[in-house]
């Protein structure tokens, strides 16, 4: 008799913790896919995995607060981040570096209680007109990404959004309309 990874699993969320750090070196696609299935989890980590192609089967079962997910399959367009969407209670989300997103999906407007946002070094091409849904939205990082322009009504309506970075993406302001953004986003630090 065999005990799977997943019951280890289990066993060991329920005794030491709530983060999980997938494992890439011993990545299995059937037992990836039952990470839903571990009890306890408030953090998930699944970064710096070639081997990963997707997204976890029922992600959105989990009752997970953080998901970082990052630096897997490299280069691979076909990732579909939409599951994101339906874990409500979600508010940290790391999606960069380098994950293929180019675009928010829709339902991303589903996750209200998002107090934090990375898509740094990813494909993002633009930030969607309904990012001001995302109400508890505090740090937003947009920074290198293909982004050149910002939907700034919709910025100015996020009330707690306090810092904003833009570093080297593809944003071009000069002074004055740095300043001008500033005045706009009042009580919002911007990094450019």
């Amino acid at each position: 008799m065999t005990i799977s990874t997943v019951s280890i699993l289990i066993a060991l969320n329920a005794l030491l913790g709530s983060t999980y750090n997938f494992d890439c070196n011993s990545f299995n696609q059937e037992e990836y896919d039952k990470i839903y299935l571990v009890s306890g989890i408030s953090r998930l980590n699944i970064s710096e995995c070639s081997k990963v192609k997707n997204l976890p089967s029922n992600i959105e079962l989990m009752k997970i607060d953080s998901l970082s997910f990052f630096w897997n399959g490299i280069g691979n367009e076909q990732i579909d981040f939409s599951p994101i969407g339906k874990i409500e209670q979600l508010k940290f989300l790391n999606l960069g570096p380098y994950s293929s997103i180019q675009e928010l999906p829709v339902s991303f407007r589903n996750l209200k209680n998002l107090k934090f946002l990375n898509v740094s070094l990813t494909e993002l091409r633009k930030l969607p007109e309904w990012i001001h849904e995302l109400e508890k939205m505090e740090v937003l990082n947009i920074s290198m990404t293909s982004i050149d322009q910002l939907p700034t009504e919709s910025l100015a309506k996020m009330k707690n959004l306090y810092e904003l970075n833009l570093m080297d993406c593809e944003i071009e302001l000069t002074n004055v309309e740095l300043e001008e953004l500033r005045n706009y986003l009042r009580g919002v630090l911007i990094k450019y």
